[in-house]
C-alpha cells in the first residue's frame, strides 16, 4: 500500500520536454525558482528509483527502510544532477538525472561498509540493488574506491574507449554497453546478453558476459594502467 507521501509525489504533474528545457535555461541564467521547479517536477523519478533500491537497503540494514528516508537520499542525487548538468556535454537530462540519483544510492550503500563477514547468510552478493541498472550488491560493495564525481565517471568512459583497439569487437560492445559509452546508460549483463542474442551472438548467459567483461578489463588494465590508475 502506498503511503500518503508517495501518493502526493505521484500526483505531481510530470514536466514536458519543453517545460524542462525552459526551466534548465532559466536555472542556468541564475533563476533559483527554476531549480525548485526542476526538483519538484522530477520527484516521481526519485520515487521510482528509491523503490528499486528499497528491498536491498532493508536487507543490508536488517530492518524495514522507510521510503521517505530513501527519497531524501535520492533528492541529494537529484539536486547534484540538476546543478552539474551541462546540456553541451551531458546526455539527455532525464538520463543524466537517473545516473546521478542511482550513483548517490550506490555510494550510500558503499558507505554502509557491509563486509562479507557481517552480512548474514540470508544476504546474497548477487542481490539486485538497482532495477534499472541491473547492479548487484557485489557490484556495489566490492569496489573500495567509488567514483563520486560524475565528471570522473565521464573521464573513465573516455579512457576506456581509447583502449578499445586492444579488444575484440565483442569485448568492445560489452564494455561500451556496460559502462555507458553508447548512449550514457549502463546496461545490465542480462540486458547485454539479450542485445547480443538479437544480433546472432552465441553468448547465452549473463555469467558468460561477466567472464568476457573481466577478460576485457584485464587487457584494459594491462594496456592502460597509466591512464586508469586513478580509478583502480
Amino acid at each position: 500500500m502506498l503511503s500518503q507521501y508517495e501518493k502526493d509525489i505521484i500526483a505531481i504533474p510530470q514536466l514536458s520536454a519543453a517545460e524542462t528545457n525552459e526551466l534548465i535555461a532559466r536555472y542556468m541564467a541564475g533563476d533559483l525558482t527554476a531549480e525548485d521547479a526542476l526538483i519538484t517536477g522530477n520527484m516521481r523519478l526519485v520515487l521510482k528509483i528509491a523503490l528499486g533500491f528499497k528491498y536491498t537497503f532493508s536487507k543490508v540494514m536488517r530492518s524495514e527502510v522507510i521510503i521517505e528516508d530513501l527519497i531524501s537520499i535520492g533528492v541529494v542525487g537529484l539536486i547534484n544532477g540538476i546543478r552539474s548538468y551541462d546540456p553541451q556535454i551531458n546526455s539527455k537530462f532525464g538520463s543524466y538525472l537517473c545516473c546521478t540519483i542511482e550513483r548517490t544510492f550506490i555510494n550510500y550503500l558503499r558507505d554502509l561498509r557491509c563486509p562479507k563477514r557481517n552480512c548474514g547468510a540470508d544476504i546474497s552478493l548477487q542481490e539486485t540493488v538497482s532495477s534499472t541498472e541491473g547492479l548487484t550488491l557485489e557490484d556495489v560493495i566490492a569496489d573500495p574506491k567509488p567514483i563520486d564525481n560524475i565528471f570522473d565517471l565521464n573521464s573513465l568512459r573516455l579512457d576506456l574507449a581509447s583502449l578499445f583497439p586492444y579488444l575484440s569487437a565483442r569485448e568492445q560492445i560489452i564494455l561500451a554497453l556496460h559502462y555507458g559509452l553508447v548512449d550514457g546508460n549502463c546496461y545490465s549483463r542480462s540486458r547485454i546478453c539479450a542485445i547480443l542474442a538479437k544480433n546472432g551472438s552465441k553468448v547465452k548467459s549473463p555469467e558468460r558476459i561477466r567472464q568476457l567483461e573481466n577478460q576485457a578489463l584485464a587487457v584494459v588494465r594491462r594496456k592502460g594502467q597509466d591512464r586508469l590508475i586513478e580509478y583502480l
